[in-house]
């Protein structure tokens, strides 16, 4: 997981349309997959303190548990960190309404696919 990190910290970086700075002395929380699953782009990126690394921390619990239920492992290079990254980016900007875990989904679906 820590191999797309770099891709996705730079996607989320646009979610909401405001670009932040990653804040290096902020405390990172240990997000539980329940507490997080119900929330939109918008507001992951709000409860995240717009804050690349809280948001970075949201989307790595979901796709570990999203990976989990389908037993399968994200893909080892950096062009399927890219797509999912960038996926995910999409699909926040293009309905920040939606459910921050069905952007996690769509966009692991696409690089999971064969």
């Amino acid at each position: 997981m820590k191999k797309i990190a770099i891709t996705l910290l730079a996607g989320m970086m646009l979610i909401g349309n405001a670009a932040v700075a990653a804040d290096k002395s902020a405390q990172i929380p240990n997000y539980k997959f329940d507490k997080i699953a119900h929330l939109s782009c918008k507001e992951a990126w709000i409860q995240a303190d717009k804050s690349v690394d809280k948001a970075f921390a949201m989307i790595e619990t979901m796709t570990v548990y999203l990976l989990k239920q389908r037993t399968q492992q994200f893909p080892d290079d950096q062009e399927a960190g890219n797509k999912f990254g960038k996926g995910i980016d999409a699909r926040c900007k293009s309905d920040p309404d939606q459910l921050m875990l069905s952007a996690v989904d769509g966009s692991l679906r696409e690089v999971l696919r064969p």
